[in-house]
Protein backbone atom coordinates (compact mmCIF):
# COMPACT_ATOMS: atom_id res chain seq x y z
CA UNK A 1 0.00 0.00 0.00
CA UNK A 2 1.44 3.49 -1.01
CA UNK A 3 2.49 5.88 1.95
CA UNK A 4 -1.20 8.63 1.78
CA UNK A 5 1.04 11.46 3.36
CA UNK A 6 3.52 12.07 -0.09
CA UNK A 7 1.99 14.93 -1.68
CA UNK A 8 2.31 16.45 1.78
CA UNK A 9 5.14 19.26 2.21
CA UNK A 10 5.55 20.78 6.01
CA UNK A 11 8.05 22.54 7.19
CA UNK A 12 9.57 23.00 10.71
CA UNK A 13 8.38 26.72 11.33
CA UNK A 14 10.88 27.39 14.01
CA UNK A 15 14.21 26.83 12.10
CA UNK A 16 12.25 28.31 8.63
CA UNK A 17 12.04 31.72 10.73
CA UNK A 18 16.06 31.35 11.49
CA UNK A 19 16.84 30.92 8.00
CA UNK A 20 14.92 33.43 5.83
CA UNK A 21 14.44 37.03 6.52
CA UNK A 22 12.28 38.96 8.13
CA UNK A 23 10.58 40.29 5.38
CA UNK A 24 10.31 36.40 3.89
CA UNK A 25 9.10 34.83 6.75
CA UNK A 26 6.07 37.75 7.31
CA UNK A 27 4.93 36.48 3.61
CA UNK A 28 5.21 33.04 4.29
CA UNK A 29 3.59 33.71 8.24
CA UNK A 30 0.75 35.26 6.51
CA UNK A 31 0.28 33.70 2.97
CA UNK A 32 2.38 30.75 2.42
CA UNK A 33 5.33 29.77 0.53
CA UNK A 34 3.40 29.31 -2.75
CA UNK A 35 3.28 33.61 -2.34
CA UNK A 36 6.61 34.24 -1.40
CA UNK A 37 8.01 32.03 -4.68
CA UNK A 38 5.97 34.57 -6.57
CA UNK A 39 8.09 37.21 -5.14
CA UNK A 40 11.73 35.68 -6.16
CA UNK A 41 13.58 35.89 -9.44
CA UNK A 42 14.57 32.35 -10.54
CA UNK A 43 18.28 32.73 -9.21
CA UNK A 44 16.45 33.61 -5.54
CA UNK A 45 13.88 30.54 -5.93
CA UNK A 46 16.45 27.87 -6.35
CA UNK A 47 17.90 29.19 -3.09
CA UNK A 48 14.65 29.22 -1.64
CA UNK A 49 14.09 25.87 -2.63
CA UNK A 50 17.74 24.76 -0.68
CA UNK A 51 16.06 26.57 2.36
CA UNK A 52 13.12 24.76 2.08
CA UNK A 53 14.76 21.27 1.52
CA UNK A 54 16.75 21.88 4.93
CA UNK A 55 13.61 22.49 6.69
CA UNK A 56 11.56 19.91 5.39
CA UNK A 57 9.79 17.43 8.02
CA UNK A 58 8.78 13.78 7.18
CA UNK A 59 5.04 13.08 7.22
CA UNK A 60 3.49 9.79 8.26
CA UNK A 61 1.07 7.99 10.35
CA UNK A 62 2.81 8.26 13.30
CA UNK A 63 3.95 11.68 13.51
CA UNK A 64 0.79 12.78 12.08
CA UNK A 65 -1.24 10.50 14.88
CA UNK A 66 1.28 11.93 17.00
CA UNK A 67 0.45 15.66 16.62
CA UNK A 68 -3.30 14.44 16.54
CA UNK A 69 -2.87 13.49 19.93
CA UNK A 70 -0.82 16.63 21.29
CA UNK A 71 -3.55 18.74 19.96
CA UNK A 72 -6.43 17.30 21.63
CA UNK A 73 -4.52 17.09 24.65
CA UNK A 74 -3.38 20.95 24.85
CA UNK A 75 -7.29 21.21 24.25
CA UNK A 76 -8.63 18.73 27.06
CA UNK A 77 -6.08 20.67 29.44
CA UNK A 78 -7.58 23.92 28.19
CA UNK A 79 -11.53 23.00 28.04
CA UNK A 80 -10.83 21.77 31.94
CA UNK A 81 -8.96 25.13 32.63
CA UNK A 82 -12.38 26.69 32.32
Amino acid sequence: MPDLYTALLAYDTDKLSTLLSRNDWEIVKYFGIGALRRTKSNTDRVKLSKVLEQCRLDINETMLNKLIRDMLCELRAKLLAR
